[in-house]
């Protein structure tokens, strides 16, 4: 057939020519295996190049891919679906997903198991922000990254967030990405790493304001409290106008520096600044979760610098305008835990601020009501080291109020006896009898001489330390903390 000559015609050719075209193809594995990122596609690109040419068992990366490997070894399994996803079958693509979805998990729940043991504890941004770099690794980065996750996963963070660091700088050009995934990764594991990273994503990109956030905290942590100054400043010089919202995270991270610096009014004046836009997007958006939350996070946050200011009724006051606020997101969302533990951290500030002004039974109240919260997420997660910490500081509040009971108690007790005790001393200063065995032995003149000469100085003496005692404890009681 005049086809079938075509063909056999150009396979002859290609032949012929094959020693030209493996040149060509080593040439074009080279370039692209270069580029780590699109490796794997490139040495199918190669493979199938090999095919046309009628060569492909002669391409030895060719050969030896074709064979799945060992299904115990997952991620060179992981590596050799993801080489091949766009040919993929249902069942293999939804093996590829699952094998995904478990080092995602894996490592996810390492780092969030690592983070606060060394480091400081990390917020719910911090801890969704470290799930999308983890996801991000997985599902877009290169087989080094899954390979740096994989570590992480087997609880070897230090090995693999060095190799992640490593395939950075080796970049052709930084990438502010790359390094931003860093420094999620690290940033409740490892701070020295975490800084790194920040301030090069940082320094390549400016205008992303959970860099600067990040970054500012980091220099917070490694007790650089002036650079985490200028981080924050630097970045609300360049925010727009526009990006109210981001505007007011910024405020609320210069009034955290601010008021570690000790300024306290300079924290609450920018922690008033972010309360004002928060209360005008809350206005325009008043079902937005998510406004209300900041709402309830500005409140609180100014209750933390009117309590370090002396002003508890100012304090009781803002955390019980964040509680009313926390109350109605808990109940609209009850599934949601952020919710329940933000109700719980507001019944437990209240109580604080109680306790401080002597309202020990209103205190334990709202210990209470945090603990039966606390109480619930730590039994719906008992791995969450989170959730069991606040449990055991609700119990730790609950045991204070108890004791300043006890000793309020005491107290009160030990005044009524020594003022009793000092009572009878007074009476007797006044109905002393004349006359008595220590000035007969003492063998005065005058016995009523020597009764106002000898007992009452010494029943003064003894009276006085009684009278100085009771007002102390008097004084306990009404100041007790």
């Amino acid at each position: 057939m005049p086809g079938n000559r075509v063909e056999t015609n150009n396979q002859g050719f290609l032949a012929r020519h094959w020693g030209k075209a493996t040149a060509f193809i080593i040439a074009v594995s080279t370039l692209v295996g270069a580029y780590d990122t699109v490796r794997n596609k490139g040495n199918l690109f190669v493979c199938d190049l090999a095919e046309i040419f009628g060569q492909r068992q002669a391409v030895a990366v060719c050969h030896a891919r074709e064979t799945p490997p060992n299904e115990g070894n997952l991620l060179a399994l992981l590596e050799y679906l993801k080489a091949r996803e766009d040919k993929l079958d249902d069942q293999r693509r939804a093996q590829l997903r699952r094998l995904e979805k478990s080092f995602e998990e894996r490592a996810f729940d390492k780092l969030m198991k690592a983070a606060g043991l060394k480091e400081a504890p990390v917020d719910k941004k911090a801890e969704l922000d470290t799930r999308k770099a983890v996801k991000e690794a997985i599902e877009e980065g290169a087989a080094e990254e899954r390979r740096a996750v994989a570590l992480i996963a087997e609880g070897k963070y230090h090995e693999g967030l060095q190799l992640l660091s490593e395939r950075a700088l080796a970049a052709t050009q930084e990438n502010a990405a790359q390094w931003r995934r860093i420094g999620r990764l690290a940033y409740g594991v490892d701070t020295s790493r975490a800084l790194d990273a920040y301030e090069k994503a940082y320094a390549l990109e400016k205008t992303v304001t959970w860099d600067a956030v990040y970054l500012s905290r980091l220099h917070m942590r490694a007790g650089a409290v002036a650079k985490a100054h200028r981080t924050i400043a630097d970045a609300l010089g360049r925010i727009p106008a526009a990006e109210e919202r981001d505007r007011s995270v910024l405020l609320d991270e210069l009034g955290n520096v601010l008021r570690d610096q000790g300024d306290l009014a300079g924290a609450a004046k920018s922690y008033r600044a972010g309360l004002e836009i928060r209360k005008r997007l809350a206005g325009r958006d008043p079902d937005n979760a998510g406004g209300q939350h900041d709402l309830s996070v500005s409140h609180d946050r100014i209750g933390d610098v009117l309590w370090a200011q002396g002003d508890l009724s100012g304090a009781a006051k803002s955390y019980r305008a964040s509680l009313e606020i926390r109350k109605r997101l808990a109940g609209q969302d009850p599934e949601n835990t952020s919710w329940q533990r933000d109700l719980s951290v507001s019944h437990d500030s209240i109580g604080d601020v109680l306790r401080a002004q002597g309202d020990l039974s209103g205190a334990a109240k709202n210990y209470r009501a945090g603990l039966e919260i606390a109480e619930r997420l730590a039994a719906r997660d008992p791995e969450n080291t989170g959730w069991q910490r606040d449990l055991s500081v609700s119990h730790e509040r609950i045991g204070d109020v108890h004791r300043a009971r006890v000793i309020w108690r005491a107290r009160r007790r030990a005044t009524v006896r020594v003022l009793k005790f000092a009572n009878i001393w007074r009476r007797g200063i006044l109905t002393m009898p004349v006359g008595s065995t220590i000035c007969l032995s003492a063998k005065r003149r005058s016995a009523m001489f020597c009764g106002i000469r000898v007992i009452w100085p010494a029943r003064r003496r003894a009276t006085a330390p009684a009278l100085r005692s009771a007002n102390v404890w008097r004084h306990g009681i009404r100041t007790m903390p």
